[in-house]
């Protein structure tokens, strides 16, 4: 604790914006190799980012916890520190990153068998991340929405959400993205 203190924190408790993006970007990569680890790191965190009275800190710490989460498939602790994140920054009047959050909770919904909810939830979010203009996020909304219609056994729905995913990432030349939703359309 007391190493992470001293990488993440100024001398009078607050954080260094800096140091714990450096940290969060770090941590993100290893996150499929080491989950416990992330989820221990994290809740350190979240007592300073408590301490120090960061809403903003402990929002995006709680964002990488729940990540984790669903790295350890613990869907309904992921659903809760996504939405709790989700709270923090949009009172912090920070829409951009609850949306972003919105990609993770279509995922946990959906493991959790929380079809028609994912299901909202993703029309939502595309709607908006078309608004924005972020298409790279959109495309991966899509690619959820047929990972939920796959899902509930409704392979036409399925293929029309992947051929839009595909053709998006196609546009952006995602090539990692377009193997992927590639997949998922030869799959149906």
């Amino acid at each position: 604790m007391e190493r992470l203190s001293r990488r993440l924190l100024k001398r009078d408790g607050s954080f260094r914006e800096s140091a714990l993006s450096r940290w969060i970007e770090g941590q993100r990569g290893r996150i499929h190799r080491e989950p416990a680890v992330i989820l221990n790191e994290t809740g350190v965190a979240l007592r300073m980012a408590r301490s120090a009275g960061d809403r903003h800190a402990e929002a995006r710490i709680l964002r990488l916890r729940a990540h984790a989460w669903r790295a350890e498939n613990h869907f309904g602790r992921a659903l809760a520190d996504y939405r709790r994140s989700s709270s923090l920054f949009k009172r912090a009047k920070r829409t951009g990153d609850a949306l972003v959050n919105d990609i993770g909770t279509i995922d946990a919904l959906m493991y959790l068998g929380r079809y028609a909810e994912a299901r909202r939830t993703a029309l939502r979010a595309r709607r908006r991340f078309a608004a924005i203009g972020d298409s790279s996020r959109q495309a991966r909304v899509e690619t959820n929405l047929g990972n939920i219609h796959h899902r509930r056994d409704e392979p036409q729905e399925a293929l029309e959400w992947y051929d839009r995913a595909l053709s998006s990432f196609r546009q952006l030349r995602e090539t990692d993205s377009v193997t992927g939703a590639s997949l998922f359309v030869r799959r149906q």
